[in-house]
């Protein structure tokens, strides 16, 4: 990329946060099988700290980075959905998700559909959920 060229990325707020993936990450934490954890590999979610996020975009070669708290949602047809997407959707999450027995499953999507009843937003024929994100911007130096 040119000197002057702009970037931009947005990550998802994880664990700990008020939304979608917070509400999944305090799910397993309670319910799944303290045995059966996330496949090896880098914190998703890491970036979303600007004081992680900013020297790591400098030592590539960026400058002004910014970080912008970004009040994102997701739609899902049903409560039920948000299990859904995080099996099917995220390749560690699902790893996770589908070696769980049964019951564990059952209770985590059942916990996941509760939530998106009592903090989503039914909208006609979908639920909004709430899914914080950071966008992430620099400009290469």
């Amino acid at each position: 990329m040119k000197s002057g060229g702009k970037i931009a990325f947005s990550i998802w707020q994880g664990k700990g946060s008020d939304g979608s993936f917070g509400w999944l990450f305090d799910a397993v934490g309670r319910l799944a099988d303290p045995l059966i954890t996330l496949p090896a590999g880098p914190d998703a979610h890491v970036l979303v700290d600007i004081e992680v996020a900013k020297p790591m975009v400098e030592n590539a070669g960026f400058a002004d980075v910014k970080l912008i708290d970004v009040a994102s949602k997701l739609s899902v047809q049903n409560p039920e959905a948000l299990f859904d997407l995080f099996d099917e959707g995220a390749v560690r999450t699902a790893s996770l998700l589908s070696r769980q027995p049964t019951l564990r499953r059952d209770s985590i999507r059942s916990d996941l559909a509760l939530r998106v009843r009592t903090e989503g937003t039914k909208h006609e024929q979908a639920y909004f959920v709430p899914a914080p994100s950071v966008v992430i911007s620099a400009i290469r130096a």
